[in-house]
This record gives structure tokens, C-alpha cells and sequence, in this order.
């Protein structure tokens, strides 16, 4: 028998959490926490807040479990990403665009616990890896400066692979509207990117 069929649903680990079972906690985190740390991480670009925002949204599931509907549409999984991004937008009205750009980078190019001082020479690369390398950082300076109604939706379904009718549940609007911003997003990294490329080198 496949055993799949046997897992509980996200709907029904709310409810357990609900009643106050651990284990429903645990097999909901084991689940989703990976990707939902990853979708945190490029939108703060800090490895270490990431990890805590991932942790506080787990925290909050918790205690709101009682407050899940199903019925209203919105699954197990769109009701978590939409308490993490509602972090996540707390921390960024706080934060410096420029520093979480830096900590982004360097935190998805290199690994999470790189800095700086670790970051690969590029004296010894050949021009080809260079400039690709380069064309790289301009994408990600490209994305982070994108304004949060844009970045949010690419983040989502272009690079996280979430439909986007349920990055519209998310981020609280239409499916319509998402796919527009989406596309609006790209219309603006098209425009970097080819600034960037026309731009003289030295």
C-alpha cells in the first residue's frame, strides 16, 4: 500500500496543533521548513534572520492554530507563507536595502556561512566566469532592489516554483494581479540588466 496515502494533511496537523499535539508540529516543520527558510533567505538575504524568522512563523503557527480555516480556501502551507511574509515585512521596514542586498548575495552565491573575507578571489578566474559572475551580482542587486510588491511574487513562483493562485492567497490579492506583477518584476530586471551589460567596464 502506498503510504502516502496514510499521511495526514496539512489541514488536518492544524487541527491536531490546535489541540495541542506536538507531533502535529513536528511533521508540519519537517515539511515545509526548507523551503520556507529559502523563500525567507532571498527575501532578507541574512542567513541567520532567516533562520529566525523561519522559526518564529513555525512559533506563530502554533499558537493560531486554533484560528485556521480551511474553509476559507487558503491551504496549511499558504496560511504559513502568509504569517512569514507579514514578518518579513516587519523586519524590512526596519532594515537597510543595501546591507540585506550584500548579506543576500553573499549568503546564496557562496554558502550560508560565508562573508566577505571568504568570498572566492576573482583575480585567478577566466574572463568568461568573471563575467558571468558579474552578470550574476547584477541580477541579485537587480532583485533586491525591486519593491516588495514585485519581489514577493517573483520570489514565489519564479524562483520557489509556488502556482501562482496560491501566491495570490499569500500575498492577499488576485492571481491576475500576481501574474502582472510578475511580469512588471521581469520588465524591470530586463531594464537593469541591459543598463548594466551597455555600461563601460573600468
Amino acid at each position: 500500500m502506498d503510504q502516502r496515502i496514510q499521511e495526514p494533511s496539512d489541514e488536518d496537523l492544524l487541527s491536531a496543533m490546535a489541540a495541542g499535539e506536538d507531533k502535529a508540529l513536528d511533521i508540519f516543520m519537517q515539511r515545509h521548513q526548507v523551503r520556507l527558510y529559502r523563500f525567507v533567505l532571498r527575501c532578507t538575504g541574512e542567513p541567520n534572520l532567516a533562520a529566525d524568522i523561519t522559526q518564529d512563523s513555525f512559533v506563530r503557527t502554533w499558537f493560531a492554530a486554533n484560528r485556521y480555516s480551511s474553509g476559507k480556501g487558503a491551504s496549511g502551507r499558504t496560511w504559513l507563507f502568509s504569517i512569514a511574509r507579514n514578518i518579513v515585512r516587519d523586519h524590512a521596514r526596519r532594515r537597510n536595502p543595501f546591507v540585506r542586498m550584500a548579506n543576500w548575495f553573499i549568503a546564496d552565491k557562496y554558502g550560508h556561512n560565508s562573508t566577505l573575507e571568504t568570498i572566492p578571489s576573482r583575480d585567478a578566474e577566466p574572463p568568461a566566469v568573471a563575467e558571468q559572475r558579474e552578470l550574476d551580482d547584477a541580477l541579485k542587486d537587480a532583485i533586491t532592489r525591486l519593491p516588495d510588491k514585485l519581489r514577493m511574487p517573483l520570489v514565489m513562483c519564479v524562483i520557489e516554483g509556488i502556482p501562482q493562485e496560491e501566491a495570490a492567497q499569500i500575498l492577499g490579492t488576485s492571481r491576475k494581479a500576481v501574474e502582472l506583477r510578475i511580469r512588471r518584476a521581469k520588465d524591470k530586471l530586463r531594464r537593469c540588466l541591459e543598463l548594466t551589460q551597455d555600461r563601460p567596464s573600468g
